[in-house]
C-alpha cells in the first residue's frame, strides 16, 4: 500500500536527519553558513525518491523566535502529503501547523508531530483540492540563540 511506503520513507528521512544535525562544526566563524542545515539533503531526497515520492517544495531559510514562517500551497485531492522539517544546531524544536482556506478565513487542520533531534513531521490525506497554509515556528531554541536555519520538505505519493 502506497500510504505505508510513504510513511516508511518519511521515517527513514527523519532517521537520517536525526543523526546529521549536530552541525556546529560545519558552520563558519560568523555562524551564517548553510552547510549545517543542507549537509544531508541529498540523502534525504534519495530516500524519498527511492520510494517513488515526489518532493514538491524544499526550503532552507532563517527562523527567529519572534516570527512565524508561512508557506502557501494548493494541495490536491487524492494525494497523501507529508511535511518534514528540522533545525540546525541552534533550533531544538520546530512547530508545524496546517491550515485550510475555508469561508474566507484560515481554519486549523492539523499540527505536526515532534520527533527526536529537532525534527517535526506531518502527514495528511487530502480529500478536497484547496489552498493551504503551513506555519513554522521556533518552539525551542538552543541556549543563547534567537535564530537558526531550518530545512523544510513538502512531498506526496
Amino acid at each position: 500500500m502506497k500510504k505505508i511506503s510513504l510513511s516508511l520513507a518519511f521515517l527513514f528521512g527523519m532517521f537520517c536527519m536525526a543523526h546529521s544535525q549536530t552541525g556546529i562544526d560545519l558552520d563558519n566563524e560568523a555562524g551564517t553558513s548553510m552547510k549545517p542545515i543542507v549537509d544531508e539533503m541529498n540523502d534525504v531526497i534519495e530516500a524519498f525518491e527511492t520510494d517513488s515520492l515526489e518532493i514538491v517544495h524544499i526550503e532552507f531559510d532563517l527562523m527567529f523566535t519572534d516570527r512565524v514562517r508561512e508557506i502557501y500551497r494548493t494541495l490536491y485531492e487524492g494525494y497523501t502529503y507529508g511535511v518534514f522539517t528540522y533545525g540546525d544546531y541552534r533550533i531544538n524544536q520546530i512547530g508545524v501547523n496546517l491550515y485550510k482556506w475555508v469561508d474566507d478565513k484560515w481554519t486549523w487542520v492539523k499540527s505536526g508531530t515532534v520527533g527526536d533531534s529537532n525534527t517535526t513531521s506531518l502527514m495528511i490525506d487530502i480529500n478536497e483540492t484547496a489552498q493551504y497554509k503551513i506555519e513554522l515556528t521556533a518552539n525551542e531554541m538552543a541556549e543563547g540563540y534567537t535564530a537558526g536555519h531550518y530545512g523544510f520538505y513538502l512531498f506526496h505519493n
